[in-house]
């Protein structure tokens, strides 16, 4: 397994090769570039079609160096740490049988800090539930995002906030039948026992100016207000 100063000295080898400069194309972005690409499931034969002939010489030249990166580590059995969710999401997606191998053995999948998953992440998950997707529990908070420079997507988990309806009484629902679809929704927990009645309410405060689709984020309003769960009377 390549860790990221392996993959470097990789790209560093493949530049020198193509007489590239690294002060022009540096191999931190080649391997962000790459990364960005592999999290997409977009193949080093995708991306060069998509940027071949588009006359922006930093995308082409990355994607000549994706080929050549991705054939290195083949020669020398070698992954990526992004190879390794792609490579299981790609085993998963095309081989039935070992897919539904996993969904026997995981009965439940619960996926925390979702709010720092990205689309590869996603479709790992989604391979692992059953279809109707009824054994996938995902927990995030969108104040708590904070790996978008590592290519975390936090609109994956606001499209769920916007769109769900939320949980009918807050009670667990039976499972539905093997094969029939299974019905999303949200359970908000939003019951906060660590603070006193007064800082909840100053966090409530803090939050209400902060998060605005202004500043783009989802506007913090009654349903994401925080409740003290602890004995006292709340102070608003």
């Amino acid at each position: 397994i390549y860790d990221t100063d392996d993959s470097k000295r990789v790209i560093k080898d493949i530049l020198k090769e193509l007489n590239i400069d690294e002060k022009k194309l540096t191999p931190r972005e080649v391997l962000s570039a790459i990364s960005n690409a592999k999290d997409a499931m977009e193949s080093h034969q995708d991306y060069s079609r998509r940027w071949k002939g588009s006359g922006d010489w930093r995308k082409e030249a990355i994607a000549k160096i994706y080929t050549r990166y991705v054939h290195r580590l083949a020669e020398a059995n070698a992954l990526d740490f992004d190879d390794i969710i792609l490579h299981a999401v790609t085993l998963l997606q095309q081989e039935g049988e070992v897919r539904d191998y996993y969904r026997r053995k995981f009965r439940y999948v619960l996926i925390d800090e979702y709010q720092d998953t990205n689309a590869l992440q996603d479709a790992l998950y989604r391979c692992l539930a059953s279809p109707a997707g009824d054994d996938l529990f995902l927990v995030g908070d969108l104040k708590q995002s904070i790996y978008r420079f590592r290519q975390a997507e936090p609109g994956i988990f606001r499209q769920k906030l916007d769109s769900w309806p939320l949980l009918p009484g807050a009670k667990a629902r039976p499972r539905p039948p093997e094969g029939t679809p299974g019905t999303d929704a949200l359970l908000a927990l939003d019951a906060n026992f660590r603070s006193a009645p007064q800082v909840v309410a100053g966090i409530n405060y803090l939050f209400e100016q902060l998060m605005t689709p202004e500043l783009g984020d989802t506007a913090y309003g009654d349903g994401q207000r925080l409740v003290c769960g602890a004995p006292g009377e709340y102070q608003g």
